[in-house]
């Protein structure tokens, strides 16, 4: 998108606009494709069992190479080569099958806005990050990993949905914006957003409010999906740029005290930078 600025709107109006529709539900939200939709019903149903859900992945091969590709990553960090779908599936679960159903619909059809192709990826790699740490966190307060990883990966899906509605306004306007300017208006409006596709994807009202509340000024103190996500977010920002938000900041962090994570636990989180760094390059390719 160039840097033209229009006569007759201005980029405070764009930020009106864009808040407006995130907040009223007048977003072009992109749906679960077909096969993703099927996969995460099977796995949601506690009748499923693997090779129920194993036919289902197997009619697109798309899928079930993602499958293979996300075994085999330090995500899941498997001791031996897995070669067979359903060596994957079994190492993966259910679970993590669904993550990974959305995975592959939030990299094919959400992380996808023509013309921001260099700011979506690297929301799309800092959302994986943060998907690693959030589970993670869970895993270490024994909370709900699946729900975790969901948030994180889910947490500013409201970026790319608003850099396309921006592109498509422009267009009906006549206008024509600096992407910084852009990048402001979609900021200060993405958790919104993201909370309305996740809503609309029908995630849990937890995933959803997580989303809408990850960059409060003051998240509901009881509420520790929001703290996770808080703290998960500064975590894969301390991964991908430790520069950017450095080892004692995330000591100091004020997710600490809500989640009762303890010293020695931050740092054990801090310890696998370089795991998640790799998760991040295995899963974003």
């Amino acid at each position: 998108m160039h840097a033209v600025r229009s006569d007759a709107r201005s980029t405070a109006t764009l930020a009106g606009e864009l808040a407006a529709r995130a907040s009223t539900g007048a977003l072009d939200l992109p749906l679960l494709p077909d096969v993703a939709m099927r996969v995460i019903n099977a796995c949601s149903d506690p009748n499923s069992d693997l090779r129920r859900v194993a036919e289902v992945v197997r009619h697109d091969p798309a899928m079930a190479a993602h499958v293979l590709r996300v075994a085999n990553s330090p995500m899941y960090a498997p001791r031996t080569p897995i070669v067979s779908l359903q060596q994957a599936l079994a190492r993966v679960g259910l679970a993590g099958l669904k993550q990974i159903a959305l995975l592959v619909t939030c990299q094919a059809r959400v992380f996808v806005a023509p013309g921001f192709e260099a700011p979506v990826a690297e929301a799309l790699r800092h959302s994986i990050a943060v998907a690693f740490f959030a589970q993670e966190i869970a895993r270490s307060r024994r909370a709900n990993v699946e729900e975790a990883f969901l948030t994180g990966l889910l947490h500013d899906v409201g970026r790319p949905v608003l850099l396309q509605a921006s592109a498509d306004i422009a267009r009906a306007w006549g206008a024509s914006f600096a992407i910084e300017e852009v990048a402001a208006a979609v900021d200060a409006s993405h958790a919104a957003a993201g909370g309305a596709l996740a809503a609309a994807w029908k995630l849990s009202e937890r995933v959803a409010d997580a989303i809408r509340q990850h960059h409060a000024e003051a998240p509901a103190l009881e509420d520790s999906s929001v703290w996770t996500l808080v703290l998960a977010d500064a975590l894969a920002k301390h991964a991908l740029d430790p520069t950017a938000m450095p080892g004692d900041r995330i000591r100091a962090h004020r997710a600490a005290a809500p989640l009762e994570i303890y010293p020695d636990a931050l740092d054990a989180l801090l310890l696998l930078r370089d795991r998640a760094v790799a998760a991040v390059e295995t899963l974003a390719s």
